[in-house]
């Protein structure tokens, strides 16, 4: 009857309606151009991200003032070191940016388990660093080769600071001693500089681990925009075919 096809119609009408309106009601994060249902992946993913983006800057920025610096006749030489210590700083955040935006769980291992080594090796660094400065300063304060203090220094002078140089023990002592407080001051400025590359390398481990397992345990970060859904739907007959006559 005419009843009964206007009922269907208006069910078909209002089926296709929700169905086009089902890709605008899910609730979604956008995060560097990603698409990720839940907050808190959308969170993690921006942090790491961000930490990433930051990484590839601050190696990049290093290059270019290595660059700039004057090296006199060793230009050409630090210029390629430069610029292959960059390429490669550049293979860390860029596991994890790209890791984060193609939820590859291989990326972003890569991206925490580099960050972590590199936090450990330049805190070690920094201690191996000041420990030898330490040292250089014990030897300044007692052993003078003029007036040593053989109760606290052993420091053989020919075999350590002198060995194949034309300098007596006093001069290696002297150049010692003037080059003290700049070195001092160098590695003051270097700790300044490197304590905050370390916590972003902590930070950098922490979150990418934490990323690292959300891919592995089966989770997808983007989630590419959905198309209007097609679903079969009976048609509905255009009208009574006429009876015999």
């Amino acid at each position: 009857s005419i009843f009964v096809q206007l009922q269907g119609s208006l069910a078909f009408q209002s089926e296709m309606q929700s169905t086009a309106r089902e890709p605008f009601n899910a609730q979604s994060h956008r995060v560097f151009g990603l698409d990720i249902q839940n907050a808190r992946l959308a969170s993690l993913t921006r942090r790491v991200l961000v930490l990433a983006t930051i990484s590839a800057t601050i190696v990049v920025l290093k290059a270019v003032w290595q660059l700039a610096s004057p090296q006199g006749s060793n230009y050409n030489a630090v210029a390629l070191a430069s610029v292959i210590g960059a390429i490669l700083g550049l293979v860390v955040p860029g596991c994890g940016y790209y890791g984060a935006k193609k939820s590859d769980q291989n990326l972003t291992c890569c991206f925490c388990g580099c960050s972590f080594l590199g936090g450990c090796c330049n805190l070690l660094s920094i201690l191996i660093t000041w420990g030898a400065y330490k040292s250089a300063s014990f030897i300044v304060d007692h052993c003078d080769p003029n007036h040593p203090d053989a109760a606290n220094c052993t420091f053989d002078w020919e075999k350590f600071a002198c060995s194949g140089r034309d300098e007596t023990p006093q001069q290696c002592f002297q150049f010692l001693e003037d080059n003290l407080p700049a070195l001092k001051h160098g590695l003051i400025i270097a700790t300044i500089i490197i304590i905050p590359t370390i916590l972003l390398q902590c930070l950098s481990f922490c979150w990418g681990k934490q990323l690292h397992d959300t891919i592995k345990a089966g989770d997808v970060i983007h989630i590419p925009p959905s198309q209007f859904a097609i679903r079969p739907v009976m048609a509905q007959p255009a009208g009574q075919q006429a009876g015999p006559q």
